[in-house]
C-alpha cells in the first residue's frame, strides 16, 4: 500500500511537469501561427508589387530582345552604311554628288554635301557620324554573344545607357542638320533626310522601349547627350561662320593680313590650258558662270589652276573677302554665298570644288533641260 501511494503521488508529479511544459509549447506554436499569418498579410501587397515589376520587367526585356533590339540594330548599320559611302564618295569620287541621279532629281544635293557646313577643319562630318551608328550597332549586338547570364546581364548594364546616349545625340545633331537645310542652305537632300529618319528612330525606339530601366537615370542621360551635342553643334555652326566671313591666309602671309588693310590680289595661275579647259571655259562664259572665291582660299586657287591661266581668263571671277582687290563682298553677301569657291551656272549655284568632268556634266544637264524646254518655248510664241 505505502508502494502504491508513492507510486501515484510520482505519476501525478510526471504528469503536471509534463502539462506545464506542454502548454508553453503549444503558445508557442499558437504565436509562431499568429507571426507567420501576421508576416503573409503584410507581404502579400509587396509580393504583388514586386510580381507586378517583375511582369512589367520581363515585358520590356521581351520588347527590347525582340522587335526593338533589331530596329535599333537595323537603323544603325544603314546609318553607317550610308555616312561610310557618303565619307568615301567625297575623299575618291566627289563627282557622285553632282553627277548622281538621285542628286539631281532633288536639285542637287551635292552643294549640301560638298559645301562648307559638311566638315569641320577639313573631316566630312560623316566620318564620326559613320563612328557613331557603329558604336550604336556593337552595343547592340555584343551582348548577344556573351553565352553567360550573369556576364551578359553586366553587359547590358553597360551597352543599353551607352546607345540612349549616342541615339539621343544622334537626333539632336539631325535636327540642326535639318534647321541648317531649312533656314540657312534652303536646299533638299535625301541623303540627310534618310539619316535623319535613321537618328529618330533609333531615339524613338530607345526611348519608347525604356532601353534604361531607372527613369531618373535615363533622363539625366538624355539630358546630358542633348545638351552635349547641342553645344557641339552650335560650335560647329559658329566655327563655319566665322570661316567664311574671316580670312584665313596661309602662314606666311598671316602678319601681313592682320596688320595691314590691303587690298590684297589672289596668288597668280601657273599652269597652261589644255584644250578640254579652254573649250570648256567658252561654254562656262556661254551660260554667264562667275566663280565666287577669296584671294586666301587656297581650294579657289587649286580650281584657278585646273583650268589654267588662258582658260580662266574667259571666267568671271567675283572677290569675296573684304580684303581682298576689287572686292564685291556685298554681292556675295546678297547672295549668301555659302563658301569658297561657289560656281554660279546659269543662275544655279554649286558651292565646292569642282572638277573640269564634274563641270561638264552640269554644263550638259543646262543644255540638256534647254533643249527639252525648247518645243514648249515655241508653242508659246
Amino acid at each position: 500500500m505505502y508502494r502504491l501511494w508513492i507510486l501515484c503521488l510520482f505519476l501525478i508529479l510526471f504528469s503536471t511537469n509534463c502539462f506545464k511544459q506542454k502548454i508553453p509549447s503549444q503558445k508557442l506554436q499558437t504565436h509562431r501561427i499568429q507571426t507567420n499569418h501576421l508576416i503573409i498579410l503584410s507581404t502579400g501587397s509587396e509580393f504583388e508589387e514586386q510580381s507586378r515589376a517583375s511582369m512589367e520587367e520581363s515585358s520590356l526585356e521581351k520588347s527590347w530582345n525582340g522587335p526593338s533590339r533589331f530596329v535599333v540594330g537595323l537603323a544603325a548599320s544603314l546609318g553607317a552604311a550610308e555616312c561610310a559611302f557618303i565619307t568615301y564618295s567625297k575623299y575618291f569620287q566627289p563627282d557622285v554628288f553632282s553627277n548622281g541621279a538621285l542628286c539631281q532629281a532633288a536639285g542637287g544635293c551635292g552643294n549640301v554635301l560638298t559645301g562648307p557646313y559638311s566638315q569641320i577643319f577639313g573631316i566630312p562630318l560623316t566620318l564620326p557620324a559613320m563612328f557613331v551608328y557603329g558604336g550604336v550597332l556593337a552595343c547592340v549586338l555584343y551582348p548577344l554573344f556573351v553565352k553567360d547570364q550573369p556576364e551578359r546581364a553586366r553587359v547590358e548594364g553597360l551597352t543599353r545607357p551607352l546607345i540612349l546616349v549616342l541615339g539621343t545625340g544622334l537626333a539632336t545633331f539631325s535636327t540642326y542638320l535639318m534647321g541648317l537645310l531649312a533656314f540657312k542652305l534652303h536646299a533638299v537632300c535625301p541623303y540627310c533626310f534618310f539619316s535623319a529618319f535613321l537618328s529618330y528612330t533609333i531615339a524613338a525606339t530607345v526611348w519608347g522601349t525604356k532601353v534604361v530601366e531607372q527613369k531618373t537615370k535615363a533622363v539625366v542621360l538624355g539630358i546630358c547627350s542633348f545638351l552635349v551635342t547641342l553645344l557641339g553643334s552650335g560650335l560647329i555652326f559658329l566655327y563655319t561662320e566665322k570661316a567664311l566671313l574671316i580670312p584665313q591666309p596661309q602662314a606666311s602671309t598671316m602678319a601681313a593680313i592682320m596688320t595691314e588693310e590691303g587690298p590684297f590680289s589672289p596668288p597668280p595661275i601657273f599652269s597652261r590650258s589644255s584644250q578640254h579647259a579652254s573649250a570648256l571655259s567658252l561654254q562656262l562664259k556661254g551660260l554667264n558662270a562667275k566663280m565666287y572665291g577669296a584671294f586666301w582660299c587656297s581650294h579657289c586657287h587649286d580650281q584657278k589652276e585646273e583650268f589654267g591661266r588662258e582658260a580662266f581668263a574667259n571666267i568671271e571671277y567675283i572677290e569675296c573677302s573684304p580684303k581682298g582687290l576689287n572686292s564685291q563682298r556685298d554681292q556675295c553677301q546678297q547672295k549668301e554665298i555659302p563658301g569658297y569657291p561657289t560656281w554660279e551656272i546659269n543662275g544655279q549655284y554649286y558651292p565646292g570644288q569642282k572638277s573640269l568632268d564634274s563641270l561638264e556634266q552640269i554644263v550638259r544637264n543646262i543644255m540638256a533641260s534647254s533643249v527639252e524646254s525648247l518645243p514648249s518655248q515655241m508653242e508659246n510664241i
